[in-house]
């Protein structure tokens, strides 16, 4: 009896653990793509020329995008990372 309530312990110590870990990978995942969006907003900030356009990611494509477009894209983008994170 004592060895099944151990054992049982252990198995689920072990679940919390592993949800644990995976739960801190999603979050340093999202911290990385937050730092990322905040970079290229940055980047377009400073590097603006009026009526220029931006080549931009989107999905698993790329596309050319007017600047403040861009920006816009990058700005929403970024509140819903922020959001997901906390």
């Amino acid at each position: 009896m004592d060895i099944e309530k151990t054992q049982q312990f252990l198995i689920q110590t072990e679940t919390a653990a592993q949800e644990i870990l995976i739960t801190k990978d999603e979050l340093v995942a999202l911290d990385f793509r937050r730092q990322k969006t905040r970079e290229a907003f940055r980047a377009l900030k400073n590097d603006m020329v009026p009526g220029e356009k931006a080549w931009m990611s989107v999905g698993n494509m790329f596309v050319k995008t007017r600047t403040l477009k861009a920006q816009n894209l990058l700005e929403r983008g970024s509140i819903k990372l922020t959001c997901h994170s906390i």
